[in-house]
């Protein structure tokens, strides 16, 4: 089962962003400011209040997310779309 993700607004300031956009957009977790335990606090007991529907959701959000736009499949695919484009601009030139 996929892991519920709370995550502290620590760290470089663009892994911050990135982090917080993917838990956002995946609808996977919480993000919270970094060194606020009762922000850390609150986060917990509203996670612990949701029914197991819901929790299954928020695991089921962060599998798909990273099937979708994270997995190694979808890497290799990007590669190549970068590959390709490289050679058809050579191709040009």
């Amino acid at each position: 089962m996929p892991h519920l993700l709370v995550k502290s607004r620590q760290g470089h300031y663009r892994d911050q962003i990135e982090s917080q956009n993917i838990i956002n957009n995946a609808k996977c977790g919480i993000v919270i400011e970094p060194e606020n335990s009762i922000e850390l606090a609150d986060a917990v007991i509203h996670l612990q209040s949701l029914n197991n529907k819901s929790l299954n959701e928020l695991g089921k959000n962060s599998f798909d997310y990273y099937q979708n736009n994270l997995s190694l499949e979808i890497g290799v695919k990007s590669f190549a779309n970068i590959f390709d484009d490289v050679i058809h601009i050579k191709g040009k030139a």
